[in-house]
């Protein structure tokens, strides 16, 4: 099974990973030295990578966020910690204090190369040097997947400039899960072939699960509009957020779309949209 990676922002998870940022090698317990040790911690000198443009990406996050930037190379047991057991598929998570912008933090399974460690350092670098706007509600698994895939439309692209990880990808964003992917999903995943995988998009499992239920052709316009709005990264969140939730549902921040709802109102909105009801942004 592909292990996706995931972009959280959780301020217990926060918290807790910034108690072990603030730490130094010398201060970990001898046993937990080679599970829970720096891969970078402070000193650009002590990254490295065969990437010149990687290590300026985090050159330029260091110079945001000062001291408070950390990635951590950890045991299985404080990752999931960290991020929570809904995320033990992924290999890595990176957690940014965003509202105040003053912490980013890189938890890394014991296993993870360094394909990983750049596909977090490129969240890191939208989120925090390009001021990416994301949809956000603490704690809300929904909110977290559409992001976390929005920002997957720059971080992927990018990612495969330096790694050939097109198979890779392409078979995560391709996949249908029929008792968990709900129409939604499937447009999200719908969007993201057609603009990194155009030529292989319509061999998709996913292009015959909306043809099989006649969504191809709605799919086809919220695919297009994604597209078109890659380059306008506020634009694109708030038009993502607009079609999910509709304008009563969600407030704008600074860089934030923030969703009034509590999770129970937002999962029933998810469903709304499943059902096919009409949508005010597509319908027009």
């Amino acid at each position: 099974m592909i292990k996706s990676i995931v972009h959280i922002f959780s301020k217990s998870a926060q918290s807790l990973a910034e108690r072990i940022t603030h730490r130094t090698v010398r201060q970990l317990p001898e046993q937990n030295t080679q599970s829970e040790a720096p891969i970078y911690h402070g000193n650009p000198e002590s990254f490295i990578s065969p990437h010149v443009d990687v290590r300026a990406m985090v050159d330029e996050i260091q110079a945001r966020v000062g001291a408070n930037f950390g990635i951590w190379r950890t045991s299985e047991q404080i990752f999931k910690e960290v991020a929570g057991t809904g995320m033990g598929h992924a290999d890595g998570v990176m957690m940014i204090g965003r509202e105040n912008g003053t912490s980013c933090v890189m938890m890394l399974k014991p296993h993870a190369d360094e394909i990983v460690i750049t596909h977090e350092i490129l969240h890191a670098h939208y989120s925090i040097v390009q001021r990416g706007p994301f949809l956000f509600q603490e704690g809300c698994e929904i909110t977290k997947q559409v992001s976390n895939d929005l920002e997957h439309l720059y971080v992927i692209r990018e990612e495969l400039k330096y790694y050939d990880e097109t198979e890779k990808w392409f078979a995560e964003y391709s996949a249908v899960n029929n008792q968990q992917d709900l129409k939604f999903n499937l447009f999200m995943r719908w969007a993201i072939l057609n603009a990194i995988f155009p030529d292989r998009a319509y061999s998709s499992e996913v292009f015959k699960y909306l043809a099989f239920n006649q969504w191809h052709q709605q799919a086809n316009k919220f695919a297009d509009r994604v597209i078109s709005l890659m380059d306008d990264h506020e634009a694109l969140v708030e038009f993502v957020a607009l079609q999910l939730l509709g304008r009563s549902e969600v407030v704008k921040e600074v860089g934030i779309w923030r969703v009034k709802s509590d999770s129970t109102g937002l999962t029933e909105r998810v469903r709304q949209f499943s059902s096919g009801e009409p949508n005010p942004i597509m319908a027009g």
